[in-house]
């Protein structure tokens, strides 16, 4: 933590992901796009989530047809780096 701040360069590169995956899966929610990218670890069978209002599930629901590609995965991993 640096002057009160509480973002750490993990959290800013994640603020970049949805700019970085809106290329390849326009219209995708970042909770539908933090989904896929969990499901695509390798030895990963599912993802739990969860959500506090209904309308949350409108977010991810959809995330089980999402497939991520390498390049995307690459970009969002060297994001979170």
């Amino acid at each position: 933590m640096q002057n009160g701040s509480s973002s750490s360069p993990r959290t800013t590169g994640a603020a970049a992901i949805p700019r970085s995956a809106s290329r390849s899966c326009p219209g995708r929610s970042l909770p539908a796009l933090a989904v896929a990218w969990v499901r695509a670890v390798p030895g990963v069978t599912g993802a739990i989530v969860g959500a506090r209002r209904p309308s949350q599930v409108d977010d991810w629901i959809d995330a089980g047809d999402l497939e991520l590609d390498d390049e995307t995965l690459r970009e969002i991993e060297q994001l979170l780096q």
